[in-house]
């Protein structure tokens, strides 16, 4: 990237403090309101009504919730998919780091809306052609998903096949062929994931390529 987005800290404070347990249940629960209502909005490309939604969850959440309320970074997060899809990507990057430096704070509640967010930065750095930066928060992303999980199997083996697609445009066979091999091996190990029928064959493929191209002409015909 020839300049670096900045995240600054916007929240030193809040009037939630003043506000009673009853006010903040209130308040909560407007905010979820307002952000299923945006959710809706932006599924019918009305993205300026879905904004307001949005940025409206926000400020409920910083004035009534706190800065560090998991509605505040709720918020933030989709008002970060909002920049994302409208091409506003350094915009996005800031709402998505806000919203993770947020959700971090409760970790176990929001490990997998955090491993989403991780996912869509990569996608953000990759537009970039920051493919380093991207793989980075790709491998966040997967250290965060269980395997016990079919969903999150599946999304930690689509995130090694993209890394390594990554890896195979840029040259670097050897990672490229780490990368797949963890798919093979995860697909293997755990066949419940439904992904082994969309992705299987082409990384093998893939693989074999590989194989080829190192002179290893004997795993090269296994995944061919």
């Amino acid at each position: 990237l020839k300049q670096k987005p900045c995240f600054p800290q916007y929240y030193s404070f809040s009037s939630a403090s003043l506000a009673t347990d009853s006010d903040k249940s209130v308040a909560s629960v407007r905010v979820m309101s307002l952000l299923q209502t945006g959710e809706a909005l932006l599924h019918v490309y009305k993205y300026s009504e879905c904004q307001k939604r949005y940025e409206e969850a926000l400020n409920i959440s910083e004035h009534d919730l706190g800065p560090s309320s998991r509605e505040m970074g709720l918020s933030l997060n989709c008002l970060a998919q909002l920049h994302h899809i409208k091409g506003n990507l350094f915009e996005a990057l800031d709402m998505y780091n806000r919203s993770k430096a947020t959700l971090s704070e409760d970790y176990k509640l929001n490990r997998i809306l955090l491993a989403s967010i991780e996912n869509n930065m990569s996608v953000v750095y990759q537009s970039f052609q920051d493919y380093e930066e991207g793989v980075k928060h790709l491998q966040k992303a997967a250290d965060m998903l269980n395997l016990d999980v079919k969903l999150e199997l599946d999304q930690k083996i689509d995130i090694f096949s993209r890394i390594g697609a990554i890896r195979m445009s840029q040259g670097n066979l050897e990672e490229a062929k780490n990368n797949f091999l963890k798919v093979i091996n995860l697909i293997e190990a755990y066949p419940q994931g439904s992904i082994r029928d969309t992705n299987l064959g082409k990384i093998e493929l893939e693989l074999g390529d590989i194989f080829e191209k190192e002179g290893d002409l004997k795993s090269a015909l296994i995944y061919r």
